[in-house]
């Protein structure tokens, strides 16, 4: 099984490739905050904004629907290389 960060990875790689089945099929898989704030962002990609207020809210992360996709994958892959 591939370390969290290497997950986290590969389910930003999906998203940048839209590909959000399988980004959210990696994320569905982990039990940590980053993982909850990619999950989130999937939603809020996907117009479920009540399922992404609540995965942004267990990840600790504030929700902003009208923030641009990019960036916040940008952020989070800041995180993710830290």
């Amino acid at each position: 099984m591939p370390r969290p960060t290497e997950q986290h990875r590969q389910a930003l790689a999906h998203l940048r490739k839209q590909e959000w089945d399988k980004a959210h099929r990696v994320v569905m898989q982990m039990h940590d905050k980053l993982a909850y704030r990619i999950h989130g962002l999937l939603h809020r990609i996907e117009g479920d904004l009540d399922n992404a207020r609540y995965w942004y809210d267990r990840a600790g992360a504030p929700f902003n629907e009208s923030e641009d996709v990019g960036k916040e994958i940008e952020n989070i892959e800041a995180l993710v290389n830290r």
